[in-house]
């Protein structure tokens, strides 16, 4: 077997192939190491995070409580939503979902915890569907338009 010349004075970090293997420099260590072909799995040491919510579909500007089902009170829980906004108290996140924006819409709440000193854990997804809310100008009484300067009237209201 032929031997391999690695490059002298490798700042940590270097990387060099030789035959189709790629070796990196470790400073720390003083060696060559060779990388795996491909990605490099990552181990998720901390459980992922279990989530459990009140509804799937949801109307917009409404809120509701997503829970953390193995919640341990040791880890730091990082939150992040594609939509509207959240408070998070120990197991327990209520969220406020934002306007759909005339249809309906998927929004998702993404959660992983890690623990000092041993890593991260794998990022959980919770999805809901914010209905869009019509309203219907026809049949809602809800809705009352009136002219507020007794002198004048107007027939031609446009909505």
């Amino acid at each position: 077997m032929a031997s391999i010349n690695f490059p002298s004075s490798p700042t940590d970090g270097d990387t060099f192939t030789y035959s189709g293997k790629t070796f990196e420099w470790s400073a720390a260590n003083g060696i060559w190491f060779r990388r795996p072909n491909g990605p490099i799995p990552i181990i998720a040491t901390v459980d992922t995070p279990v989530l459990s919510g009140e509804v799937s579909t949801i109307n917009e500007l409404e809120t509701t409580t997503i829970t953390i089902s193995n919640y341990d009170p040791l880890a730091t829980y990082y939150v992040s939503v594609s939509g509207g906004t959240f408070v998070r108290t120990e197991d327990s996140i209520s969220w406020t979902l934002p306007p759909a924006d005339n249809a309906d819409i998927t929004h998702s709440i993404y959660i992983y915890a890690s623990l000092p000193g041993i890593g991260f854990s794998l990022t959980a997804q919770y999805d809901i569907l914010v209905s869009d809310v019509v309203i219907n100008l026809q049949a809602d009484t809800a809705i009352i338009i009136g002219v507020f300067d007794t002198e004048s009237t107007y027939t031609n209201w446009e909505l």
